[in-house]
């Protein structure tokens, strides 16, 4: 611990916020600096991966059956006729935003779930392919 908190130390004086490093006694009861620096490091390591655009459109839709039926363990007809009661139920209406991101389709939610179900790939794998953050899909 005290090893991260005299390089976390080092990078406020890199960033020229404070005039000198955070002392190395973490229990003097003021972590604001080492919040604030801790903050600073989680922002620019923050996690870009590469994902997948467009797999539903470009890649799901061109599946041979066999490959379909094997990815999402159902049939491509089955998957219309739940994608089709799945869409009556009210709850699972989409709603109209005005700001933020669009939501996904419940096609590509339906996906997306029968891929976790059907698979041993992780959340986050799933989440790249589908080309959503993991928190819309949890």
């Amino acid at each position: 611990m005290e090893d991260i908190v005299v390089t976390l130390g080092m990078v406020g004086t890199l960033f020229g916020d404070f005039e000198e490093p955070l002392a190395t006694d973490v229990n003097d009861g003021d972590n604001a600096e080492l919040i604030a620096i801790t903050a600073v490091c989680a922002a620019v390591n923050r996690d870009d991966r590469k994902k997948v655009e467009k797999y539903v459109q470009d890649v799901v839709h061109n599946y041979l059956p066999d490959d379909f039926k094997r990815c999402f363990r159902l049939s491509q007809e089955t998957f219309e006729i739940l994608l089709h009661h799945l869409a009556t139920i009210p709850e699972l209406a989409r709603r109209q935003t005005k700001a933020g991101r669009p939501q996904i389709s419940l096609e590509r939610e339906l996906l997306m779930t029968l891929w976790f179900l059907g698979t041993q790939e992780t959340v986050k794998s799933i989440c790249d392919r589908f080309d959503v953050q993991e928190s819309t899909f949890i």
